[in-house]
């Protein structure tokens, strides 16, 4: 794991999904209200993984006091966001590292 992505989980609330003892996903949501980074290994998606780490952070989000949430999701990703109450808000563009990152920022109210 590369050090920024180690900082981020580590300075954010993280979960991790164990199987026999290997990670097979994780999510990790940064200031309370941003969903930061959602990874399931590719031989266990479309296993509820995903919705039950997503469902895990909305509850803390929730329990922090958090009104909104937010994500940068990947293209691939937004069917499964809205599947869970996210709305589209933009398309944006971002350059990391000198690479072009396309997203789309999504948003959810949180019911307190």
């Amino acid at each position: 794991m590369n050090e920024s992505l180690s900082g981020r989980l580590l300075n954010g609330f993280t979960l991790l999904a164990l199987e026999e003892g290997q990670v097979i996903a994780m999510a990790s949501l940064a200031g309370g209200e941003c969903i930061d980074f959602l990874y399931v290994r590719p031989d266990d998606q479309r296993t509820g993984t995903a919705s039950i780490l997503l469902e895990q952070l909305e509850r803390e989000a929730e329990s922090m006091g958090a009104v909104r949430l937010h994500t940068e999701a990947s293209f691939a990703a937004v069917p499964f966001f809205m599947k869970h109450g996210y709305e589209k808000v933009r398309h944006q563009e971002k350059t990391l590292n000198g690479t072009v990152i396309k997203n789309v920022r999504m948003c959810k109210k949180v019911h307190i």
